[in-house]
């Protein structure tokens, strides 16, 4: 998997040095990655970033949950940072894409992806989805992607949030 990672980032992303210098040598600061294809990410200031890149846009693990080759909508439920909202948009110009991210941190870096990239069409909300429209504590445990709505004693600090039901987002 390595070696295919390692060809894929030569040959889509034009600063690929920037990738390899996020890998060998992390600072902690965003960087952008440029994608052959126009997508700008930003990466490394989370020590997931790129992983989760990996999985998304190399390995395309997603796209394997797409029956219908032309989605005209898509939700992102804990959308993090926004690599899966970023992908879907580049993959799915025309689809309408809901992000949904509680975290305040990663929401900055999804709302910052979407200009950065002049995307239209991507709504993104500072929530979380939960079974009620209200309130919810967000456990924040480590990196931004390990933070969860369960209970956990491994808690750094609780945050209330605001939150969504599934049904209220399909009636809105």
């Amino acid at each position: 998997k390595k070696i295919s990672i390692f060809f894929q980032v030569l040959f889509k992303i034009k600063n690929f040095w920037t990738y390899f210098r996020i890998y060998f040598f992390p600072d902690g600061k965003n960087h952008q990655l440029h994608f052959w294809n126009g997508t700008i990410l930003l990466a490394g200031q989370n020590s997931s970033n790129l992983g989760i890149i990996n999985e998304v846009f190399f390995y395309q693990d997603y796209l394997k949950h797409f029956k219908k080759t032309d989605p005209q909508i898509i939700i992102d439920i804990g959308a993090n940072v926004g690599y899966f909202t970023m992908f879907a948009k580049t993959y799915f110009p025309s689809a309408k894409i809901y992000s949904f991210e509680p975290f305040a941190q990663s929401f900055e870096q999804l709302s910052e992806q979407i200009k950065l990239n002049k995307f239209t069409g991507i709504f993104a909300f500072q929530k979380a989805v939960t079974q009620r429209t209200g309130n919810a504590e967000l456990s924040i445990v480590g990196d931004c992607g390990e933070n969860t709505l369960l209970k956990t004693t491994t808690a750094k600090e609780i945050l209330n949030i605001q939150s969504i039901s599934l049904e209220d987002i399909f009636k809105q």
